[in-house]
């Protein structure tokens, strides 16, 4: 698991390539890793933009224009990845957003 320092780094890194970016598409690969139902859960963030990304303890908070927050735990080698088309899923991927500026 990342160490405070780590997930630090990677919330500066997520808002500046995240912030004010809206949400085009959401894919989802696991629902059992939401808390939320996944129709309610997609539907309520297809269009919504991403205000900012900021770090509370080991989480992440992706916060979004609507008031409402994602929030995300990086488990033993948890990673982002930001494509600039869109990507097929992997193996552990849980889910996707397909950006407006074309990246994934």
């Amino acid at each position: 698991m990342p160490e405070l320092p780590e997930v630090e780094t990677i919330a500066r890194t997520l808002n500046s390539l995240l912030a004010n970016r809206r949400i085009k598409e959401v894919h989802l690969f696991r629902e059992k890793n939401l808390l939320t139902s996944p129709s309610i859960f997609l539907s309520s963030l297809q269009g919504d933009s991403i205000a900012k990304v900021e770090r509370k303890g080991k989480f992440l908070l992706f916060r979004l224009s609507s008031n409402r927050t994602i929030l995300s735990h990086l488990p033993m080698e948890g990673k982002y990845y930001l494509y600039d088309t869109p990507a097929k899923k992997g193996k552990y991927d849980i889910l996707s957003y397909d950006l407006d500026n074309g990246k994934t």
